[in-house]
């Protein structure tokens, strides 16, 4: 008997370490995933709509939270709090940055390489602490400062270095950078007095992507995908869009549960080494032209991320 109550915990700890790598694993799976299915749709199967598409996986989150949220599979804490008011104050510009932030990220890869774009993302930081800093969220340190500068450097670099570079493509994902700073500072304010699951939070938080989204494609795409038969390639190749729906949904509660089990830093190392993983599959498989100057940047852009972190 002593024999196996000194192996039952054991056990459970391998479990528990189980269940972490596979998380991880995944995640760092499916993020790459869903950028090679968007790239897929909107290129090769002649479906260049990015915010319908962008529009679709948000409904799916919505979709899907909302029906754990109904069958009473997820607990809802916090319906005394969300009130109409506080929606519409609160959750709704949230909605309305991730419809800015995801939209036009999704623009960009109708004009730029995937490994282009996934340099780009190392500037993300710059523009995260600018807004954290315009709304006095917090001050950055002396080593912050320097690590963002060097960020700068690299990313600069790599735009030099691009040879398929298309301004109008760059500004757009700085745009959704942008956007995507304001909507984390906004959540930062509101996680101040909420705290949601995975499930719970994608439950208010898709909803008003959703909303916000739909007003994009009424204005921008939807009479283009009407002349066009876009709904046609829809029906044609709808295991595409399924997938690319499904794998967003995936994705948005895989990001919670890695924090749950270990930490914000381990997300970001994971989504940094997915990205710089995702570059080297585009330049092996999918040929796309990397610069000896690109890769110098990049580099620069990636050690500086990780002290970046190290400081933060």
């Amino acid at each position: 008997m002593a024999s196996v109550s000194r192996q039952t915990p054991h056990r459970g700890a391998m479990s528990s370490s189980t269940l972490v790598v596979v998380v991880c694993a995944a995640y760092a799976v499916a993020g790459p995933a869903i950028i090679l299915v968007n790239k897929h749709i909107l290129s090769d199967l002649n479906f260049p709509f990015p915010y319908s598409l962008t529009c679709m996986g948000l409904a799916t989150s919505s979709l899907f939270s909302t029906i754990l949220v109904q069958l009473g599979l997820v607990e809802c804490r916090n319906k005394a709090t969300v009130t109409s008011t506080f929606y519409v104050k609160r959750v709704l510009p949230i909605g309305a940055f991730q419809a800015l932030a995801m939209g036009f990220g999704t623009v960009a890869y109708l004009s730029l390489t995937v490994a282009f774009i996934q340099m780009l993302k190392a500037f993300t930081p710059v523009i995260t602490l600018v807004i954290v800093y315009i709304f006095g969220v917090e001050t950055p340190s002396r080593q912050i400062v320097v690590a963002v500068a060097a960020i700068s450097i690299g990313t600069f670099l790599a735009v030099l270095g691009e040879v398929q570079l298309d301004l109008f493509g760059t500004v757009i994902h700085e745009v959704s950078a942008v956007a995507e700073g304001i909507r984390l500072v906004l959540m930062q304010v509101l996680l101040q007095q909420l705290r949601f699951s995975p499930v719970e939070g994608l439950y208010y938080m898709a909803p008003a992507g959703t909303l916000c989204m739909l007003v994009m494609v009424a204005t921008f795409e939807a009479t283009d995908m009407s002349n066009r038969g876009a709904l046609d390639t829809v029906r044609q190749h709808w295991q595409y869009f399924a997938l690319a729906s499904t794998l967003g949904f995936g994705l948005n509660l895989l990001s919670f549960w890695i924090i749950q089990l270990t930490s914000s830093v381990m997300l970001k190392i994971i989504s940094v080494a997915r990205t710089a993983a995702l570059v080297l599959w585009c330049a092996v498989f999918l040929h796309e032209k990397i610069t000896s100057l690109e890769i110098i940047g990049y580099t620069i852009s990636l050690v500086a991320f990780a002290v970046y972190n190290r400081h933060q």
